[in-house]
This record gives structure tokens, sequence and C-alpha cells, in this order.
């Protein structure tokens, strides 16, 4: 079904029918358009096969996508017009499981959601890599973007992918030559072209799990920037945090607690109340995570506190924890901390494994909405990689915000040495045109300045071509039907 946008265009839902895009105009959160030829839903391997060798015949490009939820770097958009849409929301397979292994097969359309529950049923005590993307995110599509997760980047839990190349050849792991133990068989690690490329399409993978810890909290951490990073990196380089952490500042910390606690208290929230729930909201808010043996958490606890400088502080949050901590302040009627804690609690548990829509709430959603692509406001998302440095995190922060002075920008601290600068830029009613060529700028500028884009959105274009990627793309993709643009030259 089509949806009006908040600017008078059309847009295409994300769970609409692929009859609604035949000759369509669509838009998403990050307020492009582009021209779409057709959708099609091939449901085995024989149409997707029958799709791809139609559209070589015909010269007609395709862009494949898994649930079509890459928000706010162009969703379900393919990197130019007049593409053809093959949607693969509709493969939904999982299994079988490898205990030995801790691995699972996964089609395409597998959602965050959809793999937890599964899990919940069929294995309790294991769990996966979870991103803030909401339960409806194609796991692999997060992957194959290199999303970033709350215990390590997304790609590195997936292997044994199964493809299918522009002429219909299908591509498994030998069975005797690829053992689920080993993240890839013997020999070059082809299968690792296919992750920010255009080279194929994955139709499954295996997907690696973990085992739930004796005791695993989320540790969250407020102050200023500067003080933040540098406990962080000390805290990486001895050992003391092993996962990532994800730094809201102010302004994003802000709009999403205003959005979370309107939700808890069933109503809009003035700022008042948004002060008196969240008082730490004008600092920066760092969340990580600490998993293992008790003990063991319990002494890397014990040193991180020793690590806290002036200015500032650290609390930890399991969820049995969290839980009987709000009841007891609701019983006892201290209703901001019982508040606080609830409309937090979400976030929480993207740390320890359990997914959540709650993080899409800094956009501005119209009430009962959970499509970010019909928010009221549009947003572009960018992204550049520095060292863990707070002189890095403060240069990019100035490149974005001399473009675009509203930006938000969070934090990504991937390990020890390296941190991912998020930028958003949030668009009103008439700021498409602005903003998307704030975003060229940003982009141009932040290279320039040695900060390279971890990922990119449908407009920004790739590195200039070399010889290895035309030879890779000639042989894989001869006709170049298979999402051109899409991390190469324009």
């Amino acid at each position: 079904m089509q949806h009006p946008d908040p600017h008078g265009r059309t847009t295409t839902a994300p769970d609409s029918a692929p009859e609604a895009w035949q000759g369509g105009v669509t838009t998403t959160l990050c307020r492009s358009q582009r021209r779409v030829l057709w959708a099609k839903r091939p449901k085995d391997e024989a149409e997707l096969r029958a799709i791809l060798q139609e559209a070589a015949r015909d010269g007609t490009p395709v862009n494949v996508i898994s649930t079509g939820r890459n928000w706010g770097y162009g969703s379900l958009l393919p990197a130019r017009d007049d593409v053809g849409i093959v949607d693969l929301r509709g493969w939904t397979k999982i299994g079988p499981l490898d205990r030995a292994t801790l691995s699972v097969r996964i089609e395409p359309g597998v959602t965050q959601g959809a793999l937890h529950r599964w899990l919940q049923q069929q294995a309790p005590d294991l769990a996966f890599n979870i991103t803030g993307a909401g339960t409806q995110t194609s796991i692999l599509g997060c992957a194959l973007e290199r999303g970033v997760g709350y215990t390590g980047p997304i790609d590195q839990i997936v292997f044994g992918l199964e493809l299918m190349l522009a002429d219909g050849t299908m591509l498994r792991p030998d069975a005797e030559w690829f053992h689920p133990a080993r993240d890839h068989a013997i020999g070059p690690a082809h299968e690792r072209l296919f992750f920010q490329s255009n080279y194929g399409v994955v139709t499954a993978a295996r997907v690696r799990l973990r085992r739930r810890q004796e005791l695993e909290q989320a540790v969250v951490i407020t102050g200023a920037l500067p003080q933040l990073l540098a406990l962080l990196r000390e805290s990486y380089e001895t050992g003391v945090l092993t996962l990532p952490t994800h730094i809201g500042e102010p302004g994003r910390t802000g709009r999403l607690a205003t959005s979370r606690l309107a939700e808890v208290r069933g109503r809009a929230v003035t700022a008042e109340e948004v002060r008196a729930v969240f008082p730490d909201s004008v600092d920066h808010v760092a969340l990580s995570a600490m998993h293992g043996r008790r003990g063991v958490v319990q002494a890397c606890w014990r040193e991180l506190k020793r690590l806290l400088s002036a200015g500032t502080v650290a609390r930890r949050f399991d969820a049995q924890g969290a839980a009987r901590l709000e009841r007891f302040a609701r019983l006892i009627g201290l209703r901001n901390q019982a508040d606080r804690l609830a409309s937090f609690l979400p976030l929480f548990g993207l740390t320890w494994g359990v997914p959540s829509d709650a993080g899409l709430q800094a956009l501005a959603l119209p009430p009962g909405e959970f499509s970010p692509d019909r928010a009221e406001e549009g947003a572009i998302y960018g992204n550049g990689v520095g060292a863990l440095d707070a002189a890095d995190a403060e240069r990019m922060a100035a490149i974005i915000r001399a473009e675009w002075p509203e930006a938000a920008c969070t934090y990504i601290v991937l390990n020890a040495y390296c941190l991912i600068t998020v930028f958003t830029l949030h668009i009103a009613p008439g700021q498409a045109a602005a903003a998307k060529a704030a975003e060229q700028h940003i982009a141009r500028k932040l290279r320039a300045a040695g900060f390279p884009p971890y990922r990119l959105g449908i407009d920004l274009p790739g590195p200039p071509e070399n010889p290895i990627h035309r030879a890779l793309k000639g042989a894989l993709d001869p006709r170049g039907i298979i999402a051109p643009g899409r991390y190469e030259s324009r």
C-alpha cells in the first residue's frame, strides 16, 4: 500500500507488496528518491535464477534487499534510478543448528527478532550479536554492510556464505573442504569479497552464536567526551573492557530520553520532566558490557571503577537486577528512578542479546508508527573512522558541524585503537536538498582529513575503480547488473 510522506511525495513502505512499486518513485528516511522499474519476490533459488538471467538478457540492473531496513543509509533504495528490486524478505528459514560449533544457518529474510525468538524456543542458552537497528532488521543484510553490534562487528559472526552469481550459478561451501568450526575454508577467503560489494547475491550463511555467560552486565558511563575516551582507551588496552562501547552525545541522548519517557508515561512529557528523570543527559553517555564468570566480571568492574577520573560516573545493570530495582523503586514511590530504568532497560538489553526497537525512537516517529522511513523528520547517517583519541573525535565533529550545525554525533569504540564517529543529519521539511549537499561535502572533507568512511550510504560513491575490482566485477557479473554504483565509483 502507498503512504503519503510528510513532504507530499509518495513513499513505498518497507512492508509494501511488490505490486505497489511498479514504475514507482520511492523515498526513505534519508529523503532520497529513486525510480524503481519493478519489484519481485522470488520464492526459491529457481525463481531467483530466472529473474537474474532475464535481467542479464535485457541488461536491466537489479538491487537485492534482505528486508530493506538499512535505515538512514538508503533503506531499500538502489544506488541509481531505473533499477529492479529483488526482495528476499520472504526467505526466512533458520537451521540447522550446530551446537558443537555454536553456529546456525539462516537466510536473508531472518531478522534479529526472528532469530532471537527461535533461540528462545530451541536453544535458550545461546545468543548472538545484536545491533540497535531494530527487531525487523535482517541479520545478513546488516552483516554484509559490516554493521556494528554490541559484542563486535556483525560481519565477523557471518561465514559459510551461499551465493548466486549474476548468471545463476550457485556457490556453496564444499563439505570436503569446509567445516563450520572454522570461519572459512582452506585457501583464499573468497567470501570476504561479498561484503560491502556488488559481486553476487547471498542466499544464506551461517551465524556464529555465543553461549550466555554466568553474568552479563550493561555498563553505563557518563562524563565529558575527552575523559570518557581516555578512560575507554586504558580500559581496552588493559583488557578491562573487550566489547564495543557506544557513546551518545547530549543532543542524541536527550532526543531518545524524551521519546522513551513519553512511551513509559503514556503521554507527551515536558523538558522539565526529562531533566528530572535523566539529570545526566547533559553529559556524554557510554554503553558497554561485561560478560563472563561472576568473579571475572566483578574483578573487571572493580578495575574499571579504579580507572574512573573526576567527572566520570559508572553504573552497571543486569536483566534481573535492573528489573528488580525498577519494581522496588516504584513500590517505595521513587517514580523518576523507576521510569528512568523502565525507559532504558530495552537499550541495556541490547548488550545481553535482546533486540529492541527502542533505539529508533530518537527519530521523529508519529504515534503508533514503527517504520523510520515514515518519520516526520528525515535523517541521513554517515560516518568516519579515526583513532581512539579525543583529538580525532573533535576534528571529525568540527568538520561535520561546519556543514550541518545541528548534526548529532555518536561514537563507537571498537577496540583500543579504532573509533567510528557516526553522524546524523536530521532533516526538517524543506531541508532535504541542503542535507544531501551537506552529506556530500562532509564525506569529502572527512576523507581529505584522513577519516575514511566505515560504510557508505546509497548516495555516496565508492573509491576510484582499481584493476582488482574491474577484474572481479567483469568475471562475476560481466553485464554489470547487480547493484551498479554500490560501493564503487560512479
